[in-house]
């Protein structure tokens, strides 16, 4: 399951960088299109560059009137596992990352070790895809 579109952007305006990959999810914000998501795939939605621009280019879909919409017009919905690849890439040295369950929803806890020991930082998010997300934008941060 992706991230909604609200933390998506707040991972974009953080400087998240996406390199569109089949089975990507995505979002058009702020044209009457919010609540739609989009996937990458082979056979409707591709990477394009046109006019030296990339573009993520619609083929074939009869049901949508949209050929294409710019990349940078696109907001990345990164799933709980390319969340959790986000961060361990990261963070490096092998530090422990766990996702719990909680009460709330879901923690997940990493566990850095240090010059001055371990060093224990935890995120909290109702879904675990927040929870990995929040994580995230402490490490763009």
């Amino acid at each position: 399951m992706p991230i909604s579109l609200s933390v998506g952007q707040r991972l974009k305006q953080a400087g998240l960088e996406w390199v569109p990959a089949t089975h990507d999810f995505f979002s058009i914000p702020d044209v009457d299109m919010d609540e739609k998501i989009f996937a990458m795939s082979d056979m409707t939605v591709s990477m394009e560059v046109l006019h030296g621009y990339h573009a993520i280019t619609f083929n074939g879909a009869v049901e949508w009137a949209l050929d294409f919409v710019f990349k940078a017009d696109a907001v990345w919905l990164p799933t709980e596992t390319q969340l959790r690849e986000l961060v361990m890439a990261r963070l490096g040295d092998r530090p422990q990352v766990v996702l719990q369950s909680s009460i709330a929803g879901y923690v997940v806890t990493i566990v850095r070790e240090g010059a001055d020991g371990a060093r224990k930082e935890i995120f909290e998010g109702v879904t675990a895809e927040d929870a990995y997300a929040s994580a995230l934008l402490s490490l763009l941060g």
